[in-house]
C-alpha cells in the first residue's frame, strides 16, 4: 500500500517539474519494490529544488514584466458641426471648443487635431492654429502650430496638427485654437461638405509607469 502511494506522486509532480530545466529523479522504484525513507527524500528534495528553480524564474520573469512601459491609451473626440464664424486676432478657443480634458500618468503624448475644412470671407488673409496643453494652474504651452495661407472661397483648407509633448502625472486639457490677420474665418457646413473634426490624444507611459499609477 505504501508504495503504490510513492510511486503514485512522483507520478503527479514529474510532469509540473520537467516544465523548465532537464530534471532527472535520482531514485526510481518498481511497483512491489521496498523503497527506503532516505532514497524517498531524495526524490523530493529533487522535485522541491525544481519546483524552487521554476518559482524563481517566474518571479523574475514578472520583474521584467512589471518594467516594461504599459500599455498605450487612446483618448479622441469627434465634433459634426454646423457652420461657423470667428474673427479673432489674438489666440483664441474655436467657436465650439475643440478641446480634450484627459488624467495621464508620467508620459510621452502624441497628439492629433484634425478640421475638415477652414475657409476665409477675403484674399490673402492667414489664419493660423496651435495645439495647447494646459495643466490644473491653468498653465499653458503651445505644442504645435500651422497655418491655413491663403484660403478664400472654395480654397478652403483641410487641416492636420501633429505633436509630441513629454509631461508629468495630473490632469490636463488639450486645446486647439485660432487667429487670424483680419476678416472672418468660416467653418463651413453645407451640402459640399461637413464640418467635421477630431482631436486625439495617445498616451505612452514611460519605462516603469505603471495604469492607474501617478
Amino acid at each position: 500500500m505504501k508504495t503504490s502511494i510513492a510511486v503514485g506522486l512522483m507520478m503527479v509532480w514529474i510532469p509540473v517539474a520537467v516544465m523548465g530545466a532537464d530534471f532527472s529523479i535520482p531514485n526510481r522504484f518498481k511497483s512491489g519494490s521496498e523503497i527506503k525513507a532516505q532514497e524517498f527524500n531524495d526524490n523530493y528534495d529533487a522535485i522541491a529544488a525544481q519546483i524552487n528553480a521554476l518559482r524563481n524564474e517566474l518571479n523574475s520573469i514578472k520583474s521584467k514584466m512589471d518594467s516594461i512601459p504599459a500599455s498605450s491609451t487612446v483618448q479622441t473626440k469627434a465634433w459634426n458641426l454646423p457652420t461657423e464664424k470667428g474673427s479673432a486676432t489674438k489666440w483664441a478657443n474655436l467657436p465650439t471648443e475643440m478641446a480634450l480634458p484627459v488624467t495621464i500618468r508620467k508620459s510621452t503624448l502624441f497628439i492629433t487635431a484634425d478640421i475638415s475644412r477652414v475657409q476665409h470671407d477675403v484674399l490673402n488673409a492667414n489664419t493660423e492654429f496651435q495645439i495647447t496643453i494646459e495643466d490644473k494652474k491653468l498653465k499653458k504651452r503651445e505644442i504645435a502650430r500651422t497655418n491655413t495661407g491663403n484660403h478664400n472661397g472654395w480654397a478652403f483648407e483641410p487641416l492636420s496638427l501633429h505633436a509630441a509633448a513629454a509631461v508629468e502625472p495630473g490632469d490636463y486639457t488639450i486645446r486647439v485654437q485660432y487667429r487670424t490677420q483680419r476678416g472672418t474665418v468660416l467653418w463651413f457646413s453645407d451640402r459640399n461638405g461637413r464640418q467635421f473634426r477630431r482631436l486625439t490624444v495617445i498616451e505612452v507611459p514611460v519605462s516603469g509607469a505603471k495604469p492607474g499609477s501617478k
